[in-house]
């Protein structure tokens, strides 16, 4: 019998499309797939940077299944694509939702610790612009750290939180210096004791003191001004205090009318 190459090779292809097709059975996946086989679909779309299908399938599984375990996940994951793609404002009100509705799930520390880290995620690198996101990303961690003491996440929250709390202390710095230097002695004030109290430990204790008391003495009033110039001899007594003593008094022989902070 004679089989011509062309027939043969025909043969094979057949035999190998044959085999590929019965081996590798293709899924379909719609809206009426089982909860589980969209949740799949979704996190694939996903990890093939498909944003807008992954969210698209995450929300139609919610709203077709929604007392499936699968809908608290893919309302996370919703939270995943916007995450992903850098908008992370809307990562963050994503996020939200989930912690609102599941608090006691278990990616629950994951969600609040996102919500935190996407507010992270927003904050400015310049210090003189507005910090509300970074003390929405503070709010966060401390909330996470009080409600899953024992989440995972911890570690690097805390780290990423004292990276913001000495960013705010600069900030804090940075306008009462402001202040400081056009003899705005009241409004500076405020600032280096606000600095202080709220962010004390995070690098600046030491210029905040001196500035204080010197502001202090700039408005005649000995006695704060050397009740805050003991305080800083007592925090910081290898420091140079007669330097700082006799800036002090010379301040208060010509102290700057409080009128000027008006």
């Amino acid at each position: 019998m004679n089989f011509s190459k062309n027939s043969i090779n025909f043969s094979i292809l057949a035999f190998t499309l044959t085999s590929l097709l019965t081996g590798c059975a293709v899924t379909i996946v719609d809206n009426n797939s089982p909860p589980e086989v969209q949740f799949s679909e979704g996190e694939r779309l996903l990890k093939k940077d498909r944003y807008l299908e992954a969210a698209e399938r995450f929300r139609i599984l919610k709203n077709r299944y929604p007392y499936s375990i699968y809908a608290a996940l893919a309302t996370l994951k919703i939270g995943d694509v916007y995450y992903e793609q850098e908008t992370f404002l809307e990562a963050a009100s994503a996020y939200k939702v989930f912690h609102e509705l599941y608090p006691k799930h278990e990616k629950a520390d994951y969600a609040l610790f996102r919500i935190a880290k996407s507010n992270y995620m927003l904050v400015p690198s310049a210090i003189d612009r507005d910090q509300s996101t970074a003390h929405a990303s503070i709010k966060a961690f401390n909330n996470l750290e009080k409600r899953y003491p024992r989440s995972s996440r911890l570690e690097e929250a805390r780290k990423l939180r004292l990276e913001l709390l000495k960013s705010l202390a600069a900030k804090e710095m940075y306008v009462g210096n402001f202040y400081f230097k056009r003899d705005m002695s009241n409004s500076a004030i405020g600032r280096y004791r606000n600095l202080l109290q709220v962010y004390s430990g995070k690098g600046f204790d030491n210029e905040a003191l001196q500035k204080l008391a010197l502001s202090y003495a700039k408005l005649g009033k000995r006695p704060q001004a050397m009740e805050i110039y003991e305080r800083f001899q007592l925090e910081f007594p290898k420091e140079d205090h007669d330097n700082l003593k006799q800036e002090i008094e010379n301040a208060l022989a010509n102290p700057v009318s409080q009128d000027d902070d008006k």
